[in-house]
């Protein structure tokens, strides 16, 4: 079995250039294909960070008006260029990025319009979603299950929030004992998992807040497990771009990953495992 690795970066928007990707990345940038989870239109800032969490970029980002990632046409040939190399993959993250965003109904038209016009521009056809914060809800869920086939995520889901079903049964017995026990809900290992109509991906967070000895022992778990066959390692260019600790934590993990004989895909090869394998 060959193990296969994804990296998923959020938050890229209109504000955004070639540069900044090129400057996070540095070496890393062509040895293995990112993933960037993009906000299509971005409004009012300040509604987008958590207050008391470790959210320095959002705090810092200002917009006169309204911000259309798809007007930035450097960033969108960019963009088209390095997906048609291979080097680069997108998905959604959201529409405006306000705080768990996708916990709250949602305009399925809005959305539909993103992909659309990003599947236009871009010769992609988007099948992949990540949520702001981390989490969506059973008030956004059957529009999210009509539009995307995976859906990226933290080890914080609430798994509460879903509707209960045959294939979700093991996760709410999960989170019921870790509850039960005083427990943190802790990664669930194999992934993509199917819940209800779509599959989830977990992910490992590659951040300057994060305890290296967790990330170092999910990638050792990762490649001793027998069952789980894909591992997503979550990061923000900007947190790569700023932060020499998060590089650094990035450029071992993915290192650690290639030695072992780990392949690194795209969102599009993701999607087509879970859809012809019916995962």
């Amino acid at each position: 079995m060959v193990k296969l690795a994804v990296i998923r970066d959020d938050d890229l928007s209109a504000l955004n250039s070639p540069e900044d990707i090129i400057q996070a990345y540095r070496s890393l940038y062509g040895l293995v294909p990112i993933n960037f989870f993009f906000v299509p239109c971005l409004k009012d800032p300040s509604l987008s960070y958590m207050a008391g969490e470790n959210d320095y970029y959002w705090r810092g980002v200002n917009v006169d008006g309204i911000a259309d990632i798809f007007e930035n046409l450097e960033l969108m040939t960019f963009l088209e260029d390095e997906i048609n190399k291979g080097h680069i993959d997108v998905g959604l993250h959201g529409l405006h990025h306000y705080k768990r965003e996708l916990e709250r109904p949602v305009d399925k038209s809005q959305i539909l319009e993103a992909i659309s016009k990003a599947n236009k521009i871009l010769g992609r056809n988007i099948k992949s979603i990540s949520a702001p914060n981390n989490s969506f809800s059973k008030k956004s869920e059957n529009v999210i299950e009509s539009l995307f086939k995976v859906v990226y995520i933290s080890y914080s889901h609430r798994i509460n929030e879903r509707r209960f079903s045959a294939s979700s049964s093991m996760e709410f017995i999960y989170a019921a004992l870790c509850k039960l026990l005083g427990r943190p809900l802790s990664q669930i290992t194999n992934s993509p998992r199917r819940i209800n109509a779509h599959y989830e991906m977990s992910s490992i967070p590659i951040s300057y807040v994060q305890d290296h000895r967790f990330v170092f022992k999910a990638v050792e778990d990762f490649l001793e497990s027998p069952s789980q066959e894909v591992l997503c390692l979550a990061t923000h260019f900007y947190d790569l771009k700023d932060n020499l600790v998060t590089y650094r934590l990035m450029e071992q993990t993915i290192g650690r990953l290639l030695d072992s004989g780990v392949k690194f895909v795209t969102l599009s090869e993701i999607e087509d495992r879970v859809m012809s394998k019916g995962q």
